[in-house]
């Protein structure tokens, strides 16, 4: 029963992650927001949580699984609230639009400091109910590899855009055009 849950909630952490990363998407291309280098570490934080979650969904549940994801959760949590900090000033219009009141580095604070405490009971139930012996699963539900094959479209598109962006060299600190595409 419970690596069912594990698995489900897996999937849906995967689902959530990808929409975050999807979302930053939108806003690059279709709104024209270059991301910034701390949110291009962000992004590199969601990714890393996204591959972690995408490795439980394929095989299994695994400790180093959900370490990984408290480790990225945790830098980008780091970044995020320092991107936070730098626009809390009153009258600062902060960098980028609003999301539904927020900007996007406060939703990815949100997002990373809710990762930290969810993997944290995911390891706690796995380890109650010793779901890090199960296998992989035999068949995985088309919804499960979708979410799989998405994030590794993800990943790609965003290590692509990032090389667009800012070429071999470091970002600039606030990106207007993408620096090969010139």
């Amino acid at each position: 029963m419970t690596q069912n849950l594990t698995g489900k909630l897996n999937q849906l952490g995967l689902l959530l992650i990808n929409l975050m990363l999807l979302v930053a998407f939108y806003f690059q291309f279709a709104q024209h927001e270059l991301p910034c280098p701390l949110c291009l570490l962000q992004r590199v934080a969601l990714c890393a949580i996204a591959v972690a979650l995408a490795a439980n969904v394929l095989l299994g549940d695994k400790p180093g699984h959900y370490g990984m994801m408290l480790l990225a959760a945790a830098a980008g949590f780091a970044v995020a609230g320092r991107q936070v900090l730098l626009h809390i000033a009153p009258g600062d219009a902060g960098f980028g639009p609003p999301v539904m009141g927020l900007h996007f580095y406060t939703w990815a604070a949100i997002a990373f400091f809710a990762v930290f405490i969810g993997s944290g009971l995911l390891l706690m139930l796995c380890q109650r109910e010793h779901s890090f012996d199960r296998q992989p699963p035999a068949q995985l539900s088309r919804l499960a590899k979708a979410g799989v094959a998405l994030t590794m479209l993800l990943l790609l598109g965003n290590a692509l855009s990032v090389f667009l962006e800012c070429g071999l060299a470091a970002c600039g600190e606030s990106p207007i055009n993408y620096l090969l595409l010139n």
